[in-house]
């Protein structure tokens, strides 16, 4: 079983860099030192949006000598670059949530920024399998499916990358805002609701966040 999963992840990381684009984009190094450069941006198979998934673990450049160069989340801040007119900023985290490839031996992850602030909202993208069937016409198992997922991550300043529970996702944001009592009066008496999250998020930077 493992080693169909594993071999799906190996299929994977294989269509997604079936295609790839060249995109001016920035890098923010531990230093804090700045670096424009021409960043290899993978996208997926006939997909009209960079592939997030593998960017999540690193991203190629070109160096002054046109030499691919890898960027790990361990080595740099932040990478950022521009697609369809829209800026895209991925910030280098602890991966708390366990979103690594399979292959990659680092502790931190590039997570796609959707709001800045006291409270961090991000994307974040990791696969799933579904088990083989078994066939009893054939007597044989067929294979399973493993598909994309993505979903939104909190982070509250240098507090842990977290990401609410779907049923216990009133309790979970009651905790995660607990020093805004406006927030969490709204959230318990069901104002706000899971579809929600980036009003929440926005609300609590501008009415409860303490510099």
């Amino acid at each position: 079983m493992m080693r169909n999963l594993s071999l799906a992840a190996i299929l994977i990381l294989l269509s997604i860099q079936v295609n790839a684009k060249k995109i001016q984009g920035k890098i923010i190094l531990n230093d804090d030192r700045e670096m424009n450069v021409t960043m290899i941006v993978p996208f997926g198979f006939l997909a009209s949006d960079p592939a997030y998934i593998k960017l999540q673990n690193g991203v190629k450049y070109l160096d002054a000598s046109n030499k691919k160069i890898t960027i790990r989340p361990d080595d740099a801040k932040e990478i950022s670059f521009k697609w369809n007119g829209r800026d895209v900023r991925m910030l280098s985290v602890n991966d708390d949530l366990e979103l690594g490839s399979l292959f990659s031996s680092h502790d931190r992850v590039f997570l796609k920024l959707e709001i800045d602030g006291a409270v961090k909202l991000f994307t974040c993208f990791w696969t799933q399998s579904s088990p083989g069937m078994y066939n009893a016409t054939t007597g044989g198992v067929t294979g399973g499916t493993t598909y994309s997922v993505e979903k939104y991550a909190l982070k509250m300043r240098n507090g842990p990358l977290t990401r609410p529970r779907g049923l216990a996702f009133r309790k979970d944001m009651t905790e995660f805002f607990a020093d805004c009592p406006e927030l969490v009066e709204r959230i318990q008496s069901r104002d706000f609701k899971k579809g929600d999250l980036e009003l929440m998020v926005r609300v609590y930077n501008e009415k409860c966040a303490i510099d």
